[in-house]
């Protein structure tokens, strides 16, 4: 496929994505129709996404994986939220921290669940883009330096947005 038949094709299933995952998000929450559809205008109105769809990033992917884990949460599925924030964490690590949720809450199956289905699904994208491009994004998460951006969302990112120079966010953590 061209690739700019592919950025095409990427766009829309953005799209597609982020409306469904805003109309779940509606659905759930019981809103009305005319709410919903106003959410939807909203988000598709906003210049954040329109810089993920320029940039092809994969935050409407992220999104759908939060949304997904914060509906079976909702629902009394604590297990599933956390394999489906586990997948997610998978993706961008630097979202972690929603791991933690289910341990500050002493709820341990849901907190192993989400561990685990992170590291399994972490092993499964190591095996299908093989072990060098492992090592190649690990190498380049801990020697490269953060680009002074304050698009950058990582620690060294924040500190730049607060007008620091990006190296105390490394200091606060490794860079995601």
């Amino acid at each position: 496929m061209d690739a700019l038949v592919a950025y095409r094709v990427f766009v829309v299933f953005t799209l597609l994505v982020v409306v469904a995952s805003v109309l779940a998000v509606a659905r759930e929450l019981r809103l009305s129709r005319t709410a919903g559809t106003l959410a939807v205008l909203a988000v598709l109105a906003s210049s954040p996404l329109h810089g993920t769809l320029v940039l092809g990033q994969i935050y409407p992917l992220l999104l759908a994986g939060l949304v997904a884990g914060w509906i079976a949460e909702r629902r009394g599925r604590p297990v599933l939220a956390a394999v489906l924030y586990g997948v997610t964490v998978a993706l961008k690590p630097s979202l972690a921290p929603v791991l933690l949720l289910p341990a500050v809450q002493r709820r341990w199956v849901p907190f192993r669940a989400g561990i685990a289905s992170a590291a399994v699904a972490t092993i499964a994208g190591v095996l299908v883009a093989g072990p060098s491009s492992a090592i190649g994004w690990l190498r380049i998460a801990f020697t490269e330096p953060v680009p002074d951006t304050v698009d950058n969302a990582s620690l060294p990112g924040l500190a730049v947005r607060f007008g620091l120079p990006s190296v105390f966010g490394m200091l606060a953590g490794p860079p995601c």
